[in-house]
């Protein structure tokens, strides 16, 4: 005999998964989205890759698509690291990456040479820099999300600081992509992001740099390091573009970027390079997109993505 209590209720559903040890031939739409984003990407979080819309559920983007692709009995298209704050103690969110076959199969997807697809072929390291990696991150995710809202606009490169070059094991050291030898003794520079876009009406050449501390004295030294290398036109050679490049300074908070732009305009020298300077937050940028918000150091609005 039924009650209206447990007629009205449905019966639980049991998810199963499937066999782990048979080969992965074909992929979900899901997955093939979790391979895609990681090659742009390189390294992500559940919360970013839902931000990039490959699932609206983190539970079963955690418990179900990526399952599939890290707990394979061999060959795991995906691999994951998990970490810990100091000195808490406190575990943060995992961090994926493709494995050697999830790089290949990217290459399929996106039809390119699997040598063009990046990814951690040591495995996901221990790094100091867990927030600010992740805040870079945060802050390609909301670049592309602007370019895809408008068929004029266009990535055409972009390029990370983690990503490396040489060959170890031929005695050639590993160093970042987006690094340069600045002249006159000053050394290296290497930029978070080397990006070169096409708003649609213009085409821009940017190093990007993703401030994760409040040390604005520090943040200052670095800027202006990239005056020199503005000077020099090593970006604007690097990519084949005949305009001087622009550095996009962007904080966590809005006002740790008040205080920069405040040190940065005392600076000697600053105001012949100021027009090519832009500063925004994070906060700001996920909040209202990437083409909104940018100023000069002098607080005037930066229409540079117009």
């Amino acid at each position: 005999m039924t009650t209206d209590d447990t007629a009205s209720k449905k019966p639980t559903r049991v998810y199963r998964q499937r066999d782990l040890s048979a080969p992965l031939d074909i992929l979900t739409p899901a997955q093939k989205g979790v391979i895609i984003a990681l090659a742009r990407y390189r390294y992500m979080t559940v919360r970013q890759l839902v931000d990039c819309g490959v699932s609206q559920s983190a539970t079963t983007l955690r418990n179900r698509i990526l399952y599939r692709l890290t707990k394979r009995a061999r060959n795991n298209l995906v691999q994951y690291q998990d970490y810990f704050a100091e000195p808490a103690n406190r575990r943060l969110s995992f961090v994926y990456a493709l494995t050697t076959h999830g790089a290949q199969k990217a290459a399929e997807l996106l039809e390119t040479d699997a040598a063009s697809v990046r990814y951690p072929i040591g495995g996901i390291t221990h790094v100091n820099d867990y927030r600010h990696r992740e805040a870079y991150i945060d802050f390609c995710i909301a670049l592309d999300k602007w370019a895809a809202t408008d068929e004029s606009r266009e990535i055409l490169t972009l390029s990370h600081y983690f990503d490396k070059t040489g060959a170890n094991r031929k005695g050639i050291p590993l160093h970042s992509v987006n690094r340069m030898e600045l002249a006159d003794g000053m050394g290296l520079l290497e930029p978070d992001g080397i990006c070169f876009l096409d708003t649609g009406t213009k085409r821009r050449a940017l190093a990007v740099e993703i401030h994760n501390t409040t040390d604005t004295k520090r943040v200052t030294e670095q800027l202006l390091r990239h005056t020199h290398a503005i000077s020099a036109g090593h970006i604007t050679n690097r990519l084949g573009h005949d305009k001087a490049s622009f550095v996009l300074s962007v904080t966590l908070s809005p006002e740790a970027s008040g205080h920069i732009r405040k040190r940065i305009s005392a600076a000697s020298g600053f105001d012949r390079f100021a027009p090519l300077f832009v500063f925004n937050d994070l906060q700001s940028i996920k909040a209202a997109g990437f083409g909104e918000g940018w100023v000069y150091a002098n607080g005037e609005p930066a229409e540079i993505f117009l």
